[in-house]
């Protein structure tokens, strides 16, 4: 068991901040420099954004809007050298609310760093760090929908930093097969007390082996730890097989079989989630692909009756000659307890959505995106379930070289039976930014 702490939302900022300082100064000044000339570079960014939304809160009546102007510099520094890599950002982010007449300085910051410790040896450190209200905020700055550090819509706009770092060691034993181990560490702190902090601990392993041109099979494990603040905490193990055979160069098929088990540390709360599924990866064309996975998810627990739902997960993807689009479908159950708020939980969901990423013309790139999700949750005194469509288009020009100009829209609507959980927002901006690259060296 590891040791629990808990860490004002100050204090934790300090210790995060001294924390990615140590772990410069060692990947930078502990371990020597790779063989051969490094390229360094010193790149210089600014952003101005205009920002509105109508629902900041996300409640269901007596809706509050706020305009806000955004101005983010940004440094961004690389090094790459033949057996290694370094990257470094750092952009804060002077806010003004108009509403309010306040003002705030939010803080985004990542490392990336890996390194060949040896010929089929490769040593990797992640971090990104984000102080903000925005619940958006940490998909953006890491340019991505997806990631460990989901923090939801519901939550609004709440003052919040989030921290995670993960550190991973990967062996290639034999062509193609591989053996990696790891460690992430995850921090959420809030400064409203409605809202449940977290450190999260997470050890993993994963084992990969190419039997054949045909055979491949991969397994991984992952243990966390959620140390919630005033709150019990929550162990978590979790395990996936799949096999794969391949019958040609554009075919695939594959069987799956996933395990994951919570514990609480007080509650009788404990379940068990099984799941079994077969699939299939296709390459229809040289410019679309398909993945299809169906099979069956069992829920099992001491203090209530069982229960099971059906499991999916299927992308048709097509690349264009500027962009591509992808149409994906997903069900089954789906486990949220890191999510900044506090009654997500264990739910049974389904969802569809659709993404387009565009080239219009040759400095003009546009995306839309949508979807429709329906949970079901299985942990509250009545199970709830809530229906939430989201969707979003962004267009940016880019212009003399260094500039760019984009907008973007965004809008979620949850249906929730219970009325208070209910709410409608619409979220847009407008932004002008620039880069250039300062140093080259």
């Amino acid at each position: 068991m590891f040791l629990k702490r808990t860490i004002s939302g100050a204090s934790g900022v300090f210790h995060a901040s001294i924390l990615a300082a140590a772990a410069l100064i060692v990947l930078v000044h502990v371990f020597p420099p790779s063989a051969g000339a490094a390229v360094k570079n010193l790149r210089g960014e600014i952003d101005i954004r205009q920002g509105y939304e109508s629902n900041i809160d996300r409640v269901f009546e007596d809706e509050e809007y706020e305009w806000t102007t955004g101005v983010t510099p940004r440094l961004i520094y690389s090094r790459q050298a033949q057996r290694s890599s370094l990257s470094l950002i750092y952009a804060p982010s002077y806010v003004y609310e108009w509403e309010t007449e306040e003002d705030r300085v939010d803080h985004a910051a990542g490392l990336t760093y890996d390194r060949y410790l040896a010929q089929r040896l490769q040593w990797s450190v992640d971090n990104t760090f984000v102080r903000s209200d925005d619940p958006y905020a940490y998909a953006e700055f890491t340019e991505t929908d997806e990631g460990d550090i989901e923090i939801s819509d519901r939550r609004g706009r709440r003052r919040y930093w989030t921290n995670r770092a993960t550190t991973e060691l990967e062996w290639e034993y034999a062509r193609e097969s591989f053996f990696g181990i790891g460690y992430t560490h995850t921090m959420l702190r809030n400064r409203d007390d409605a809202f449940r902090d977290y450190t999260r601990h997470s050890p993993f392993a994963s084992l990969s082996r190419r039997f054949s041109q045909w055979w491949t099979a991969d397994i991984s494990y992952r243990y966390t730890l959620g140390d919630f603040d005033d709150e019990e905490d929550l162990e978590t193990h979790e395990s996936d097989l799949y096999v794969y055979y391949r019958t040609s160069p554009m075919m695939r098929y594959f069987v799956h079989g996933g395990y994951l088990q919570n514990n609480y540390e007080e509650t009788p709360r404990d379940y068990t989630l099984y799941t079994a599924s077969a699939g299939i990866d296709r390459e229809l064309s040289p410019l679309r692909s398909l993945s299809l996975e169906v099979g069956n998810s069992w829920f099992v627990r001491d203090d209530a009756s069982d229960s099971d739902a059906f499991y999916m997960r299927a992308a048709l993807d097509n690349r264009l000659q500027r962009g591509n689009w992808r149409i994906y479908g997903e069900s089954g159950y789906d486990v949220r307890y890191y999510e900044g708020v506090d009654d997500e939980g264990l739910s049974e969901y389904w969802l569809a959505g659709l993404r387009i990423d565009h080239g219009i013309s040759q400095n003009v790139m546009g995306s839309l995106s949508a979807s429709y999700r329906e949970d079901v949750y299985e942990e509250r005194a009545d199970s709830e379930r809530e229906k939430r469509f989201f969707g979003d288009l962004r267009i940016a020009y880019s212009f003399a070289r260094y500039y760019a100009l984009y907008a973007g829209y965004g809008y979620t609507d949850v249906d929730a039976d219970r009325e208070a959980r209910s709410y409608e927002n619409h979220r847009a901006y407008i932004g002008l930014s620039a880069g250039k690259d300062l140093l080259q060296w």
